[in-house]
């Protein structure tokens, strides 16, 4: 019997080691692991180390022990993930709850920080001189604004991207009280119930207005980012309404960081609705409205647009980059073919009329005064005819009066 249980202790007491801090001031915490990679949360944190050396959870926590600065030791697929989480003072380290794991984490790192950490202090781009772009969140216009972070002793309010800032901070005033949750349990609470995205949520007694979604593919800059890698990515300049590339560094970068300009141009122009150009007259010109031919111009959007082709007398699509066009450019196929369809005979009619108009009133003063001349002309040959006319009546009388008549016929009756 005391065989037996001298074998059941030999088994037991290596289990309940492993239970045991490997060094002071540390702690075992069951069910609790890390956050997923590629999440804010774990990408707070600083890893020091990786190492496939350790085999078992035990060398891990011991690993730690040994290594300056760590407070966290985890092992995860198999390899001793070792984690700083100090940073300006504060526990970075938030672990997530899964049922199954263990984490070793040393007591009492540091307070842990608070949505007024995050979101209320100025921006600081410390002492040293490197040029990395950040985001911090001011509480008086509830925005998040760039600034150039110098690598070192900064605050919490210095995020990697305009999206990280407004998840963490979107809503909060400077007029917060300083018992705010951590943005951990805040985010929690506020996407418990994705109905209520919108509406005001009250956390430790503050109310903060969370905005709705925005659409942060097509806002900011394009975000290098803090990796060195060299890859060429597209970002959406909302004041010049273009896509423009960049170079992307492979890490930190923001939403607004698209592999091609197509794709910049399907999310961010395409998808929003470009001001209804107004359309020309049918009284405008045909030559400029119908007769030009299509124009992409210089930028690099994709509209889809329609021009009338005078060859085949129909509309046509074609694509407009965004400006410089012409005005043979028309939002839909019905507005092209309702300003341009049958319009050419039109123009040509019109033409003529304006010919016509034009020789008229060449011509018209040109008969009349023809017609006044050949007019005056019969006049002048009227009149002269009338006077030669009357001089032969006048010589005429002047050889045989009337007085002569009757003497010659008297004289004639005598002789008979």
């Amino acid at each position: 019997m005391a065989a037996w249980l001298g074998g059941l202790l030999l088994l037991i007491f290596p289990l309940a080691l492993a239970q045991q801090p490997a060094c002071d001031g540390y702690e075992v915490l069951d069910g609790f692991c890390l956050p997923e990679v590629g999440t804010p949360a774990r990408q707070a944190m600083n890893e020091l180390v990786s190492s496939g050396n350790a085999s078992s959870e035990q060398e891990c926590w011991e690993l730690c022990c040994s290594t300056e600065h760590c407070d966290l030791a985890v092992m995860e697929e198999g390899s001793c993930k070792l984690i700083g989480c100090l940073y300006s003072g504060f526990n970075m380290c938030e672990l997530e709850s899964k049922e199954g794991t263990r984490s070793y984490r040393r007591k009492d790192i540091g307070p842990t920080p608070t949505l007024k950490d995050f979101c209320l202090p100025e921006a600081v781009t410390g002492p040293c001189r490197a040029a990395f772009e950040r985001w911090w969140y001011n509480p008086n216009t509830q925005t998040c604004e760039n600034f150039t972070y110098g690598g070192c002793k900064g605050n919490l309010n210095n995020h990697i991207g305009e999206e990280v800032c407004m998840n963490k901070c979107a809503g909060v005033t400077a007029e917060m009280s300083n018992d705010i949750l951590p943005p951990s349990k805040r985010m929690a609470e506020a996407n418990s119930d994705p109905a209520t995205v919108g509406y005001k949520k009250e956390f430790a007694g503050v109310k903060a207005a969370l905005p709705p979604p925005r659409n942060h593919a097509c806002t900011g800059k394009g975000v290098i980012g803090n990796c060195r890698a060299s890859f060429p990515r597209w970002y959406f300049d909302a004041e010049s309404q273009n896509c423009i590339s960049f170079t992307y560094g492979g890490c930190g970068g923001t939403e607004n960081n698209h592999k091609s300009v197509q794709e910049c141009a399907d999310r961010c122009i395409v998808s929003k609705p470009e001001p209804a150009k107004v359309q020309a007259p049918m009284t405008g010109s045909f030559s400029e409205y119908c007769a030009a031919p299509s124009l992409t111009g210089p930028c690099r959007a994709s509209f889809r647009r329609w021009y009338y082709d005078v060859t085949t007398a129909t509309c046509v699509a074609f694509t407009y980059g965004g400006c410089r066009g012409n005005k043979n450019n028309y939002l839909s196929v019905e507005d092209c073919v309702k300003n341009c369809a049958g319009r050419l005979d039109d123009d040509h009619t019109s033409d003529q009329t304006v010919l016509h108009r034009s020789i008229t009133a060449v011509v018209l003063p040109a008969l009349l005064a023809i017609l006044a001349g050949i007019l005056l002309l019969v006049m002048i040959v009227f009149f002269v005819k009338m006077a030669k006319k009357n001089q032969r009546d006048a010589h005429f009388g002047a050889i045989w009066s009337p007085i002569d008549d009757k003497e010659c016929l008297m004289n004639n009756a005598y002789t008979l």
